[in-house]
Protein backbone atom coordinates (compact mmCIF):
# COMPACT_ATOMS: atom_id res chain seq x y z
CA UNK A 1 0.00 0.00 0.00
CA UNK A 2 2.87 2.36 0.84
CA UNK A 3 4.37 1.71 -2.60
CA UNK A 4 1.07 2.56 -4.29
CA UNK A 5 0.67 5.80 -2.37
CA UNK A 6 4.21 6.89 -3.17
CA UNK A 7 3.71 5.97 -6.83
CA UNK A 8 0.57 8.07 -7.05
CA UNK A 9 2.34 11.03 -5.44
CA UNK A 10 5.16 10.62 -7.94
CA UNK A 11 2.70 10.75 -10.84
CA UNK A 12 2.67 14.54 -10.81
CA UNK A 13 6.44 14.69 -11.04
CA UNK A 14 6.68 12.06 -13.75
CA UNK A 15 4.05 13.69 -15.90
CA UNK A 16 5.67 17.05 -15.32
CA UNK A 17 9.00 15.76 -16.58
CA UNK A 18 7.43 13.97 -19.55
CA UNK A 19 5.11 16.69 -20.77
CA UNK A 20 6.41 19.94 -19.36
CA UNK A 21 6.05 21.74 -16.05
CA UNK A 22 2.63 23.09 -16.98
CA UNK A 23 1.16 19.60 -16.83
CA UNK A 24 1.84 19.39 -13.11
CA UNK A 25 -1.17 21.61 -12.49
CA UNK A 26 -3.46 18.69 -13.34
CA UNK A 27 -3.00 17.23 -9.86
CA UNK A 28 -3.00 20.52 -7.96
CA UNK A 29 -6.70 21.28 -8.07
CA UNK A 30 -8.71 23.54 -10.32
CA UNK A 31 -7.44 27.07 -10.75
CA UNK A 32 -9.93 29.95 -10.52
CA UNK A 33 -11.72 30.49 -13.81
CA UNK A 34 -10.71 33.52 -15.85
CA UNK A 35 -13.25 35.83 -17.47
CA UNK A 36 -12.52 34.15 -20.80
CA UNK A 37 -13.15 30.68 -19.35
CA UNK A 38 -16.41 31.77 -17.77
CA UNK A 39 -17.50 33.29 -21.07
CA UNK A 40 -16.80 29.99 -22.79
CA UNK A 41 -19.01 28.14 -20.33
CA UNK A 42 -16.20 26.56 -18.31
CA UNK A 43 -14.85 23.03 -18.30
CA UNK A 44 -13.85 20.58 -15.57
CA UNK A 45 -10.15 20.42 -16.39
CA UNK A 46 -7.54 22.24 -14.27
CA UNK A 47 -4.80 22.80 -16.84
CA UNK A 48 -3.20 25.91 -18.30
CA UNK A 49 -4.33 27.22 -21.65
CA UNK A 50 -0.87 27.22 -23.18
CA UNK A 51 -0.36 23.45 -22.73
CA UNK A 52 -0.30 22.00 -26.24
CA UNK A 53 -2.24 18.72 -26.19
CA UNK A 54 -2.34 16.67 -29.43
CA UNK A 55 -6.14 16.66 -29.66
CA UNK A 56 -8.64 17.76 -32.29
CA UNK A 57 -10.62 20.34 -30.32
CA UNK A 58 -11.06 22.04 -26.96
CA UNK A 59 -10.71 19.64 -23.97
CA UNK A 60 -13.71 18.97 -21.74
CA UNK A 61 -12.28 16.62 -19.15
CA UNK A 62 -8.79 15.45 -18.14
CA UNK A 63 -7.70 12.85 -15.59
CA UNK A 64 -4.45 11.01 -14.86
CA UNK A 65 -3.99 7.47 -13.55
CA UNK A 66 -1.22 4.93 -12.90
CA UNK A 67 -0.75 1.39 -14.17
CA UNK A 68 1.12 -0.72 -11.62
CA UNK A 69 3.26 -3.61 -12.96
CA UNK A 70 2.10 -7.19 -12.69
CA UNK A 71 -1.18 -6.52 -10.86
CA UNK A 72 -3.27 -9.68 -11.25
CA UNK A 73 -1.91 -10.44 -14.70
CA UNK A 74 -2.82 -7.11 -16.30
CA UNK A 75 0.01 -7.55 -18.82
CA UNK A 76 2.20 -4.66 -17.62
CA UNK A 77 5.85 -5.09 -16.64
CA UNK A 78 6.56 -1.48 -15.65
CA UNK A 79 4.89 1.30 -13.69
CA UNK A 80 3.33 3.64 -16.26
CA UNK A 81 1.51 6.94 -15.90
CA UNK A 82 -1.28 7.89 -18.30
CA UNK A 83 -3.25 11.01 -19.16
CA UNK A 84 -6.83 10.65 -20.42
CA UNK A 85 -8.36 13.56 -22.33
CA UNK A 86 -11.92 13.99 -23.58
CA UNK A 87 -12.41 16.80 -26.12
CA UNK A 88 -15.41 18.69 -27.48
CA UNK A 89 -15.51 16.60 -30.65
CA UNK A 90 -16.44 13.56 -28.56
CA UNK A 91 -13.07 11.83 -28.78
CA UNK A 92 -11.33 10.14 -25.88
CA UNK A 93 -7.55 9.78 -26.01
CA UNK A 94 -5.26 8.10 -23.53
CA UNK A 95 -1.68 9.38 -23.64
CA UNK A 96 1.60 8.06 -22.26
CA UNK A 97 4.44 10.56 -21.70
CA UNK A 98 7.52 9.50 -23.69
CA UNK A 99 11.17 10.05 -22.76
CA UNK A 100 11.49 12.91 -25.27
CA UNK A 101 8.75 14.91 -23.54
CA UNK A 102 6.01 14.19 -26.09
CA UNK A 103 2.66 12.57 -25.39
CA UNK A 104 2.17 9.28 -27.24
CA UNK A 105 -1.39 8.14 -28.01
CA UNK A 106 -2.00 4.68 -26.55
CA UNK A 107 -5.76 4.49 -27.18
CA UNK A 108 -8.53 6.52 -28.79
CA UNK A 109 -12.32 6.18 -28.95
CA UNK A 110 -15.08 8.37 -30.41
CA UNK A 111 -18.63 8.83 -29.18
CA UNK A 112 -21.59 7.92 -31.37
CA UNK A 113 -23.83 10.45 -33.14
CA UNK A 114 -26.60 10.02 -30.55
CA UNK A 115 -24.45 10.39 -27.41
CA UNK A 116 -22.62 13.45 -26.14
CA UNK A 117 -19.76 12.67 -23.75
CA UNK A 118 -18.91 15.33 -21.17
CA UNK A 119 -17.00 13.90 -18.19
CA UNK A 120 -14.29 11.39 -17.24
CA UNK A 121 -13.47 9.79 -13.93
CA UNK A 122 -11.07 7.04 -12.91
CA UNK A 123 -12.16 3.42 -13.21
CA UNK A 124 -12.23 2.03 -9.64
CA UNK A 125 -9.66 -0.78 -9.98
CA UNK A 126 -5.89 -0.90 -9.45
CA UNK A 127 -5.74 -4.31 -11.14
CA UNK A 128 -7.18 -2.97 -14.42
CA UNK A 129 -7.04 0.84 -14.29
CA UNK A 130 -8.65 3.10 -16.85
CA UNK A 131 -11.45 5.63 -17.24
CA UNK A 132 -15.22 5.83 -17.02
CA UNK A 133 -16.94 8.08 -19.57
CA UNK A 134 -20.19 9.85 -18.70
CA UNK A 135 -22.48 11.05 -21.47
CA UNK A 136 -26.08 11.83 -22.36
CA UNK A 137 -28.30 10.73 -25.24
CA UNK A 138 -29.48 13.50 -27.54
CA UNK A 139 -32.92 14.07 -29.08
CA UNK A 140 -32.21 11.75 -32.04
CA UNK A 141 -31.69 8.68 -29.80
CA UNK A 142 -34.38 6.04 -29.26
CA UNK A 143 -34.56 7.04 -25.59
CA UNK A 144 -33.13 9.77 -23.39
CA UNK A 145 -31.08 9.70 -20.22
CA UNK A 146 -27.43 9.25 -19.41
CA UNK A 147 -24.95 6.84 -20.95
CA UNK A 148 -21.80 5.23 -19.59
CA UNK A 149 -18.63 3.83 -21.12
CA UNK A 150 -15.57 2.25 -19.53
CA UNK A 151 -12.06 1.64 -20.88
CA UNK A 152 -9.60 -0.50 -18.89
CA UNK A 153 -6.10 -1.94 -19.28
CA UNK A 154 -6.68 -5.66 -19.77
CA UNK A 155 -4.21 -8.30 -20.95
CA UNK A 156 -1.61 -5.81 -22.14
CA UNK A 157 -3.81 -3.19 -23.83
CA UNK A 158 -6.65 -0.72 -23.29
CA UNK A 159 -10.06 -2.19 -24.09
CA UNK A 160 -13.68 -1.05 -23.97
CA UNK A 161 -15.22 -3.17 -21.21
CA UNK A 162 -18.62 -1.47 -21.21
CA UNK A 163 -20.53 0.91 -23.46
CA UNK A 164 -24.27 1.45 -23.05
CA UNK A 165 -26.97 2.96 -20.86
CA UNK A 166 -26.33 4.56 -17.49
CA UNK A 167 -24.35 2.30 -15.18
CA UNK A 168 -22.19 2.38 -12.07
CA UNK A 169 -19.18 0.34 -10.95
CA UNK A 170 -19.41 -0.88 -7.36
CA UNK A 171 -17.26 -3.57 -5.76
CA UNK A 172 -19.56 -5.73 -3.63
CA UNK A 173 -17.80 -9.09 -4.12
CA UNK A 174 -14.29 -8.20 -2.95
CA UNK A 175 -12.68 -9.19 -6.27
CA UNK A 176 -10.08 -6.99 -8.01
CA UNK A 177 -12.70 -5.71 -10.48
CA UNK A 178 -15.90 -3.95 -9.39
CA UNK A 179 -19.33 -5.20 -10.32
CA UNK A 180 -21.25 -3.40 -13.06
CA UNK A 181 -24.68 -2.06 -12.10
CA UNK A 182 -26.70 -1.41 -15.26
CA UNK A 183 -29.91 0.48 -14.55
CA UNK A 184 -32.78 -1.05 -16.53
CA UNK A 185 -35.85 0.79 -15.22
CA UNK A 186 -36.67 3.94 -13.30
CA UNK A 187 -39.43 5.78 -11.53
CA UNK A 188 -40.23 9.45 -11.03
CA UNK A 189 -40.77 11.37 -7.82
CA UNK A 190 -44.13 13.14 -8.15
CA UNK A 191 -43.16 16.06 -5.92
CA UNK A 192 -39.70 16.83 -7.31
CA UNK A 193 -39.89 15.29 -10.80
CA UNK A 194 -36.54 13.57 -10.22
CA UNK A 195 -36.04 10.07 -11.56
CA UNK A 196 -34.58 7.19 -9.57
CA UNK A 197 -33.62 3.60 -10.51
CA UNK A 198 -36.08 0.83 -9.72
CA UNK A 199 -34.36 -2.18 -11.32
CA UNK A 200 -30.72 -3.04 -11.90
CA UNK A 201 -28.91 -5.67 -13.97
CA UNK A 202 -25.71 -6.79 -12.24
CA UNK A 203 -22.59 -8.05 -14.02
CA UNK A 204 -19.37 -9.46 -12.56
CA UNK A 205 -15.88 -9.75 -14.03
CA UNK A 206 -14.88 -13.23 -15.19
CA UNK A 207 -11.58 -13.80 -17.01
CA UNK A 208 -11.35 -10.84 -19.40
CA UNK A 209 -14.93 -9.60 -19.57
CA UNK A 210 -18.12 -8.85 -17.66
CA UNK A 211 -20.66 -11.67 -17.29
CA UNK A 212 -24.32 -11.09 -16.45
CA UNK A 213 -25.34 -12.30 -13.00
CA UNK A 214 -28.88 -11.26 -12.17
CA UNK A 215 -31.55 -8.59 -12.70
CA UNK A 216 -33.19 -7.53 -9.49
CA UNK A 217 -35.16 -4.68 -7.87
CA UNK A 218 -32.80 -1.81 -7.11
CA UNK A 219 -33.42 -1.95 -3.36
CA UNK A 220 -32.18 -5.56 -3.26
CA UNK A 221 -28.87 -4.88 -5.03
CA UNK A 222 -26.79 -5.59 -1.88
CA UNK A 223 -28.77 -8.60 -0.69
CA UNK A 224 -27.24 -12.03 0.14
CA UNK A 225 -29.04 -13.36 -2.95
CA UNK A 226 -26.90 -11.12 -5.19
CA UNK A 227 -23.62 -12.10 -3.50
CA UNK A 228 -24.51 -15.79 -3.82
CA UNK A 229 -25.35 -15.35 -7.53
CA UNK A 230 -22.06 -13.51 -8.15
CA UNK A 231 -20.01 -16.28 -6.56
CA UNK A 232 -21.83 -18.91 -8.63
CA UNK A 233 -20.97 -17.07 -11.86
CA UNK A 234 -17.38 -16.61 -10.70
CA UNK A 235 -16.98 -20.31 -9.87
CA UNK A 236 -18.54 -21.35 -13.18
CA UNK A 237 -16.20 -18.99 -15.02
CA UNK A 238 -13.12 -20.71 -13.58
CA UNK A 239 -13.96 -23.86 -15.53
CA UNK A 240 -14.63 -22.11 -18.85
CA UNK A 241 -11.98 -21.43 -21.52
CA UNK A 242 -10.83 -17.83 -22.05
CA UNK A 243 -13.00 -16.33 -24.84
CA UNK A 244 -11.23 -15.74 -28.15
CA UNK A 245 -13.49 -12.84 -29.09
CA UNK A 246 -14.01 -9.72 -27.03
CA UNK A 247 -17.62 -9.09 -25.96
CA UNK A 248 -19.33 -6.30 -24.04
CA UNK A 249 -22.49 -6.16 -21.92
CA UNK A 250 -25.50 -5.19 -24.00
Amino acid sequence: MRVRILARLALVVLLGVGAGSALRLIAQGKAPATAQEEAEGGTDYPYPRHLNLPINSHPLSIISFTLFPGDNGNGSSTLTNYLAVLDESGELRIFRPAADGKLVTEFSLSSTKTVGWFRLYSFPSDAHPGVVIVGEYDASAEHGGFSTGAVCFVNGKFRVVYRGDQAAFVNISGFEMPELFQYTDSGEDIETGNTYPTRVRIWTWVGMQYKQVIEIPYKQRFSPQVLHAIRKVQERGKTLPVPLQWTMPQ
